[in-house]
């Protein structure tokens, strides 16, 4: 069983634009729960409650990873109740130390295309085979699609392999 479900922060959970570009998408933005921070707006995306809830019951530890500073991702985590405690963060301190191969048997739930560089990064910090990267629908504007489809894909082939620590089996899994 996979022990650690790695989510990266943005445009994965987050989108986060300058105060300068809000005016592009003031309209689609209007109403929405967002988080100022250093200059920057930050939207969560609205799946990610049901994401999160998926993943923290499918292994015993979900850890958000963010190339920006621990600060900025503890204050988006604390702004928009996702529930990670300070140790379950990996910021950019992790890979700015070279550190490698900290959690081979994990899996990673990333925005990014497999090519890219900074993707090829975070595996090679994490010691993962690319296979247990999981792409989700990119979070970002104009058009913040949503990952319903893959909330429910992922979990069905993910409880396939696994079992849910409560012992439940995959037909009695429902997404909201």
């Amino acid at each position: 069983m996979t022990t650690q479900i790695f989510m990266d922060l943005d445009e994965t959970l987050i989108h986060t634009i300058s105060v300068s570009d809000h005016g592009k998408y003031s309209s689609i933005t209007k109403g929405k729960k967002r988080c100022d921070f250093e200059g920057e707006m930050s939207f969560p995306r609205p799946e990610a409650p049901e994401l999160l809830r998926i993943c923290r019951d499918l292994s015993d530890e979900v850890i958000i990873m963010a190339v920006e500073t621990a600060n900025y991702a503890q204050s988006l985590n604390d702004s928009f109740n996702l529930g990670f405690k300070k140790n379950d963060l990996f910021a950019r301190e992790y890979f700015l130390f070279g550190q490698k191969n900290l959690s081979p048997k994990g899996v990673l739930i990333d925005n990014q295309e497999s090519d890219e560089q900074a993707l090829e990064q975070e595996l090679e910090t994490l010691g993962i085979n690319p296979d247990c990267h999981l792409k989700i629908p990119q979070f970002s504007a104009p058009d913040f699609k949503d990952c319903k489809i893959f909330l429910w894909d992922w979990s069905i082939a993910y409880q396939s392999c696994c079992r849910y620590r409560s012992g439940r089996n995959v037909d009695e899994i429902r997404i909201q």
